[in-house]
C-alpha cells in the first residue's frame, strides 16, 4: 500500500496543472448535477410534509352543502380520529386593480387556531379581525404582486367590495395557484354574512388513523353521500409536487448528460496521462514497480483529485437547488441551502464509481505496456492503416496533413468526439424539450381546457338566457357546458367532467379512438396508464349510488391529476335515471377576437351576477424550465470543449517536432493553423454524426417521459430533425475547427529549432 501511495503522489507532482484542472471541473459539475436535482425533489417534499404535519395531518378535505352533511358524512368512518372545525364558505371573485378575477373559495374563519386540523398557515401579515380585511392566498398573492396592505377586489352576485388584503396563508383544500382553482381566501364571519352570499358551503378537514388508506376512505364517502366533495392528502400531495418533480427531471436527466460527459472526459485525460508518462511507467518497472501497483496508483491519483472535489459539488449543488425551485415557490418561498450528509455519500459513490470505471482501462494498459516498447521513442503510433487511407483521400494538403493530426491517436480522439458528441445530444435535447415545454403551457387544449371564456349564471333558471346572449355575441365562435364531479372507479375517486354531447369535446385534443357518443366516455392517458385499460374497453364505475357501464372511446389530451380524468356526456347519466346540472358555459372566441372584448360585451348583456372569466394560461414555467436547461447545456458544452482542447493540445505537444520538420520545410503558421483547424474540425464532425441521431433518440424518450408525468401520455410533443441538425451541425464543426486551432496556436510562437529538439 505505501508503494501505491508513493506511486500516486509523484504521479500528482509530475502531472500537468490543466489535466488535474480539467479532472476537478468535471467531478464537480458532475456532483453539483446529481446533487441539485435530487435536493429540488427532496425540498419541495419535505416542506409540503411540513406544512401538512403542522396544519394537523388533514387527510381528508370535505365540501358538503351545510354543517349537517359535513358531520354525517364523516360521522360513523372508523378510520378518522379527529375533524377540524368547518366554516362556512362561499365562491367570489378576487381581482386586483388591472387584472381580472380569479374563482375564490372564501371562507369564514375568525381564529385559524379554532380551525384545528387543516387550520391554514399564515405566510405573513396576519390575521383578519376587521369588516374590510381579508387574508388571500400566498401562491395568488406572490403571482399578482399582491403584498401586504393592497386594496383587493372581492365580487359577489355583480357586487364588487374592496377589503384591504392584512395577510397571506395557504391551505391544502387543493394544489396551489396557477395549477388549481378555485384559491382560498379568509375573512371574519360578519364580513362573509355582510356580502350575502346565495349559495354556502360548508368545508373542513379531517385526519385518519395511521396506515389508513385516504383515497378509498375519500371514495367510499363520496358514494354514499351524494353531493359531496371529498379531496384525499395523497392526490393533493401528487399535485401539488408534480411541477416540482419535472424541474427535478429535468435538472437530474442532464445531470446524467453531465456524469457521462465526464467519465468521457476521465478516460480521455486518463489515456492522454498513460502515454505521455509512459517511459515514466516502464522506467518504474524497471525499478521494481508491479503492474498492479502502476494501475492502483493511477486509478487512487484520480480517486484523491477527485474527492474534494464531489465535496466541493455537494456544496455547490446545495446552494444551487433552491434557485431551480417551480411550483412551491409563490406560496412558500424558496427553501433554505440544506447540506444532507446521505446526498454527499451518494454523489461520491457515483461520481468516484464513474471515474474508477473510466480509469480502469487505461490504467491496467499503462501497468501492461513492455518496458522496452514503453521506452522507445517516440510512442508507437496506432492505425497505421487509417493514415495510408488517409494519403491516399482527395483534398489539399493542410487537408491530408489535418485529418492524419487528428486521426494520430484513433482512441483519444474517439473520446474527444464522443464528449463532443454527448454534447451534441444535450443540446438537441434541450431544444425539443424546451420547445415541447412551450407547446404544453402555451396551449391550454393540451391541458384540458379548449375554450377561453368560462361563464357561471347565479341561477340555472338564468340558462336560456345565457345561451341566448351567446348566439347574438359576434365574437363568439362556440360553446359547451360542463360539470367537474368525481365518480367511484376501481374504490378511487375519479375526476369526471360531464359535458354535453351535442358539442362533445369541442377543441379537447383527441389523441386516439373518437369522440364519445352516449354511453360511452373519454379518457386521458394517466387513468389508462394507473388502471391499465386501453381505448374499446368497458369500464363500470359509481355515481349517486348507481352502476354506470361505460365504453371507453377515445384518449383525450387533459393534465387534471395528472390525466387520471374522464369526460362523459351528460346523456349517459339521464340515461341511467341520474340528472345532472351543467352549470358552466365553456366559449370559444373566434380567431383573432380578444377574449376580454368579448367578457366586457358578455358582462353588459348577460343577467346580473353571472361570473364572466377569461383562461390565462400559466406562461411563468416555460421561461425558467428553458433557463436551466440553457444553463446545464452550457456546462455540458464547456466540459466537452475542455475536454477537446486538452486533447489536441496532448496531440500537439506529443508532435512537436513534426510541427518543427514542417516549418523547416518552409510551411506558415497559416498553414500549420489551418491543419489543426482542419484536424479539430474532423472531430467536430464525428460528433455531430452521432450526437444528432443519438440526440433524436434522446429527445424522444425524456419527451415521453415528461408525457407520461403529467399525465397526457404520447401523441402530443414531435420531435424535429431537419432544423436542429442544420444547425447544430455546423456549429460542432465550427467549435472542433476554433478548439484545434486554439490547442496550436501556442507551438506556433516556439522557434523551430526549439521544437525539433522536442522529446
Amino acid at each position: 500500500m505505501k508503494a501505491i501511495l508513493a506511486l500516486t503522489f509523484d504521479q500528482l507532482r509530475n502531472r500537468r496543472k490543466g489535466g488535474i484542472v480539467m479532472l476537478a471541473l468535471v467531478a464537480t459539475l458532475a456532483s453539483a448535477a446529481v446533487v441539485a436535482g435530487a435536493s429540488v425533489l427532496g425540498n419541495s417534499g419535505d416542506r409540503i410534509d411540513e406544512v401538512h404535519m403542522s396544519s394537523g395531518q388533514p387527510d381528508l378535505f370535505v365540501v358538503g352543502s351545510d354543517p349537517d352533511l359535513f358531520h354525517r358524512a364523516l360521522s360513523g368512518q372508523p378510520e378518522v380520529v379527529a375533524i377540524g372545525t368547518p366554516s362556512s364558505g362561499a365562491r367570489v371573485t378576487i381581482a386586483t386593480s388591472g387584472n381580472q378575477g380569479v374563482s375564490t373559495r372564501l371562507g369564514a374563519l375568525d381564529d385559524p387556531s379554532s380551525a384545528g386540523v387543516g387550520s391554514p398557515q399564515l405566510r405573513s401579515g396576519r390575521w383578519v379581525s376587521g369588516p374590510d380585511e381579508i387574508v388571500v392566498d400566498a401562491a395568488w398573492a406572490s403571482s399578482f404582486g399582491v403584498s401586504v396592505g393592497a386594496t383587493v377586489t372581492v365580487e359577489l352576485n355583480g357586487k364588487p367590495t374592496d377589503m384591504v388584503a392584512v395577510g397571506t396563508a395557504v391551505d391544502l383544500g387543493d394544489c396551489f395557484y396557477p395549477n388549481c382553482t378555485p384559491v382560498p381566501g379568509w375573512v371574519t364571519s360578519a364580513t362573509l354574512v355582510s356580502l350575502k352570499p346565495d349559495n354556502v358551503v360548508t368545508s373542513g378537514f379531517a385526519t385518519l388513523a395511521p396506515g389508513a388508506d385516504d383515497e378509498a376512505v375519500a371514495s367510499r364517502i363520496v358514494n354514499t353521500n351524494p353531493g359531496i366533495h371529498v379531496g384525499s392528502w395523497t392526490d393533493t400531495r401528487g399535485d401539488l409536487l408534480v411541477t416540482s418533480q419535472i424541474s427535478s427531471y429535468f435538472v437530474s436527466g442532464l445531470g446524467v448528460f453531465v456524469m457521462v460527459a465526464s467519465a468521457l472526459v476521465v478516460a480521455s485525460t486518463a489515456v492522454t496521462a498513460v502515454v505521455s508518462r509512459r517511459r515514466d511507467f516502464a522506467l518504474l518497472k524497471t525499478m521494481g514497480s508491479t503492474p498492479g501497483q502502476i494501475a492502483a496508483a493511477i486509478l487512487v491519483e484520480h480517486l484523491i483529485v477527485a474527492a474534494p472535489a464531489v465535496f466541493v459539488g455537494w456544496v455547490a449543488g446545495s446552494f444551487i437547488a433552491p434557485s431551480l425551485e417551480i411550483g412551491l415557490v409563490g406560496p412558500l418561498g424558496r427553501s433554505g441551502v440544506r447540506l444532507d450528509p446521505f446526498l454527499l455519500v451518494i454523489a461520491l459513490t457515483i461520481v468516484l464509481g464513474i471515474l474508477a470505471m473510466a480509469t480502469v482501462v487505461p490504467a491496467a494498459r499503462a501497468g501492461r505496456d513492455p518496458i522496452v516498447e514503453a521506452i522507445r521513442n517516440p510512442p508507437s503510433r496506432s492505425g497505421a492503416r487509417l493514415q495510408r487511407l488517409i494519403d491516399q483521400m482527395p483534398g489539399s494538403a493542410n487537408t491530408v496533413l489535418g485529418t492524419r493530426l487528428a486521426l494520430a491517436r484513433p482512441a483519444r480522439v474517439l473520446l474527444a468526439s464522443a464528449a463532443l458528441a454527448l454534447a451534441a445530444t444535450s443540446v438537441y435535447a434541450s431544444w425539443n424539450l424546451s420547445r415541447t415545454v412551450d407547446q404544453i403551457f402555451g396551449d391550454a387544449a393540451l391541458a384540458g381546457d379548449p375554450w377561453d371564456i368560462t361563464i357561471e349564471p347565479r341561477s340555472m333558471s338564468e340558462a336560456p338566457d345565457v345561451d341566448s346572449v351567446l348566439r347574438a355575441e359576434i365574437g363568439v365562435d362556440g360553446w359547451y357546458r360542463e360539470r367537474q364531479t368525481s365518480v367511484i372507479f376501481d374504490d378511487d375517486q375519479v375526476t369526471t367532467f360531464v359535458v354535453a354531447s351535442g358539442s362533445q369535446v369541442p377543441g379537447h385534443v383527441l389523441l386516439e379512438g373518437a369522440k364519445a357518443s352516449p354511453g360511452q366516455a373519454t379518457a386521458a392517458h394517466g387513468f389508462l396508464e394507473q388502471y391499465d385499460h386501453k381505448i374499446g374497453d368497458v369500464i363500470t364505475f359509481e355515481f349517486a349510488d348507481r352502476s354506470l357501464d361505460v365504453e371507453l372511446a377515445g384518449r383525450h389530451s387533459d393534465a387534471e391529476d395528472l390525466g387520471v380524468v374522464l369526460m362523459v356526456p351528460v346523456e349517459t347519466f339521464r340515461e341511467a335515471g341520474i340528472e345532472v346540472t351543467l352549470p358552466l358555459w365553456r366559449v370559444v372566441v373566434a380567431d383573432g377576437v380578444d377574449p376580454f372584448d368579448v367578457k366586457a360585451g358578455l358582462q353588459q348583456r348577460l343577467p346580473d351576477g353571472a361570473s364572466v372569466m377569461v383562461l390565462e394560461p400559466d406562461v411563468a414555467g416555460p421561461g425558467f424550465v428553458t433557463a436551466v436547461l440553457i444553463i446545464l447545456t452550457v456546462i455540458i458544452v464547456t466540459v466537452a470543449a475542455g475536454n477537446l482542447a486538452a486533447t489536441m493540445a496532448s496531440t500537439v505537444r506529443e508532435r512537436q517536432r513534426r510541427t518543427g520538420v514542417l516549418r523547416a520545410l518552409g510551411l506558415d503558421s497559416r498553414q500549420l493553423l489551418a491543419q489543426a483547424g482542419v484536424a479539430g474540425a474532423v472531430v467536430g464532425v464525428v460528433a455531430a454524426v452521432v450526437g444528432i441521431p443519438l440526440g433524436f433518440v434522446v429527445s424522444k424518450a425524456m419527451l415521453a417521459a415528461i408525457m407520461d408525468l403529467v399525465g397526457i401520455g404520447a401523441g402530443v410533443a414531435t420531435v424535429p430533425v431537419v432544423v436542429p441538425a442544420l444547425v447544430i451541425a455546423p456549429i460542432c464543426v465550427a467549435v472542433g475547427a476554433v478548439v484545434g486551432i486554439g490547442a496550436a496556436a501556442p507551438s506556433m510562437r516556439t522557434a523551430a529549432v526549439e521544437l525539433l529538439r522536442a522529446d
